[in-house]
Order: structure tokens, then sequence, then C-alpha cells
């Protein structure tokens, strides 16, 4: 009897591949179909909210992309404005992406422009996004933006990190939220700089802080009354680690900052200060310190002076100050602070 003749699966198995991969291709369309629905809907939602709070929005038609590795909308020529305030963005590009399909992405390609007061100030970036998790509040509980090559007017920075969260159920005295932000290479307009700041020179290195900000935080929009509610609960900004890089100067400490009756940010911290004598002769060469007020400087830093824990130059301890929009280092004005203004 002859041998029957082997079955061809190979066929086979290659049909029910090719089924695998339509049913897998089919699944991962209307996955995202799905996700670029939900960032449709959710943005207009968000719109919607806006305008209920007196906010003005207005935008191009939604386009929605990023197949195969992402679900994105993309939002031309979006108008946000309120009264003292506002953006317009050539494009914002909202991303969803897995692993992190909780994870809502905010990029701003392009070049826009920020509205504060009555300025128009110019926005670009090489590269700026903002992360949060994709839920329905008004104040994220968890924000993280990061950015290369911004420029804002005449102010630009290298980068920028900040990572901000926040718990609105937090009461008076408790901690509502926590920042930390690293700055680099930020260069100041020249009206910002006061002599003693210019002679450090026009970029301040790297500039860092790690602070708590006590509640409670507004369920709305942040207005006058609200910030002077903030003020008169006590509420303050404690700065636990601060760290400048600006010229010959360097500093770490700790500090506070509240509102004063103008509402205006007003503060002081304690610097460990090292490279003060390099820093003063700076000041003195661009002429904001006198001859004779240098030397007695100079003299107090060498008195002052105390070796660093583990080595390194020697710091000396020196106050830092903020009132009336004017920061100085043991009385030595370094710049002057913009003015806030809250929307009534």
């Amino acid at each position: 009897m002859s041998a029957k003749p082997p079955r061809r699966r190979l066929p086979r198995l290659l049909l029910g591949a090719c089924l695998s991969l339509l049913l897998l291709g089919v699944a991962h369309g209307v996955a995202w179909f799905w996700l670029t629905e939900k960032l449709e809907a959710g943005f207009g939602q968000w719109a919607a909210l806006q305008r209920s709070l007196g906010r003005q929005v207005a935008y191009g038609p939604p386009r929605r992309g990023g197949w195969p590795l992402a679900a994105t909308l993309e939002v031309p020529a979006l108008r946000w404005s309120q009264p003292e305030w506002g953006l317009a963005a050539e494009a914002v590009m909202l991303r969803l992406a897995p692993p992190q399909l909780g994870t809502l992405e905010v990029l701003l390609p392009g070049r826009h422009a920020l509205r504060l007061d009555r300025a128009e100030l110019p926005l670009s970036a090489t590269a700026l996004t903002a992360r949060m998790p994709l839920e329905a509040a008004l104040w994220p509980r968890l924000l993280v933006l990061e950015g290369e090559g911004i420029g804002l007017g005449t102010l630009s920075l290298g980068s920028l990190r900040m990572r901000l969260e926040t718990v609105l159920a937090a009461g008076a005295g408790e901690p509502a939220a926590s920042l930390n932000l690293v700055l680099d290479r930020l260069r100041l307009p020249p009206e910002m700089l006061g002599p003693a700041g210019a002679a450090l020179g026009p970029a301040v290195e790297a500039l860092s802080l790690t602070g708590t900000l006590s509640g409670p935080l507004p369920a709305g929009p942040v207005r006058a009354r609200e910030a002077a509610r903030w003020r008169d609960a006590g509420g303050v900004l404690t700065l636990s680690a601060l760290a400048l890089r600006w010229g010959p100067l360097g500093a770490e400490g700790a500090g506070q900052v509240r509102l004063d009756a103008a509402l205006q940010p007003r503060g002081a911290a304690t610097l460990r200060v090292t490279g003060g004598e390099a820093a003063l002769d700076a000041a003195q060469a661009a002429g904001a310190v006198p001859p004779r007020s240098a030397m007695a400087a100079r003299l107090m830093l060498r008195v002052m002076s105390r070796p660093a824990e583990g080595g390194g130059p020697p710091q000396v301890e020196l106050p830092l100050t903020l009132e009336d929009r004017l920061l100085m280092l043991a009385r030595l004005p370094l710049l002057t602070l913009p003015a806030v203004n809250w929307p009534e």
C-alpha cells in the first residue's frame, strides 16, 4: 500500500497569519479612531468649560493624525484669552501614545504670541511639551512641562524643566502644591537688570528651586479676590531648595515667598554664597558699588566666609530679599521683576 502524501500545512499557516495580521490591523484602526474621537471630544469639552468661565476661545477645524504610532489632534490657529492675558498659537498638538495612553501630551510647534496685560510678546521654542493625566479637571493633579530653545520677547531660555503636583482638597496651611523647577541659560532683558545684575552677566547659567505651596488652591480662575483670600489665610510658598549660578556667583539656600498688600510677591531667603568677592569686583567695575562700599563689603566677606562642607571654595551666608518687586542680595539690587496683574 502506498503511503499517504504529507498534508500541506504551510498554506494554511500563511493564511492564518494573514488573517491574524488583518484582525490586528482592524483592531489597531478601531483603537486609533476611538482615541482620536476621545481627543476631539475632550478638547471640545475644555473649550466649552473655558467659555463658561468667561474666557474667549477660537480655533480652526481640528485635524486627526498620528497613525500608526500615536493618536494626535492638531488644533490650528488657537486663540485663548481672558482680560489680563492670553495666547495666540499657530497650532497646538494633542497626543496620546502607547504605552502611556492615560497621559496627554500637549505640544506647541511653530511661533505664537503671549499677551500679558497690554503687552503682546512673541513666543517660540525649539520644543515645548506639557504632559498631564487624561482626566476632566480644572487643575491637573500633575503637570510636567519641558522645553528647549525658548524665546519670550527679549527673554530667552536654553531649557526648562518643571514638575507641578496639586492637591485641590488641601485645607488652609496644608501643602496644596509641590513644585520643582530647573532653568538653564536664562537670558534676561536689559530693563530687568540693575547695574549689579548686569555686572554678573546677561545670562543666568542655572536656576533651580523646589518648593511647596500651602492651600487651599482656588477651584476656579485665580483672580485678585482669590489671591487676596489666599494671602489673608496665611498662604505661603516655602522654598526648601534654591540654587543659582550666575557669572562668578554661586548660591544655595532656602526661603519663603508671600503676597504683599498690593498682591505682589514678597519674600526672603538665606543663601550660602560662593564667588562673592569676584561678583563684588564685577559690580564695582560696572559702577554699581562705590569703591569705599566695595572695600567694606570685601572685608565683611572675608570675615564671614566659612569652609564649605565636603571641601570646595569658602562660603558666606547672605540674605536675599524680594520687596516692591526689587530682588536684592545683601542690599545689593540685582533685578526688578515685572508686576503681577491679577484679573478682577
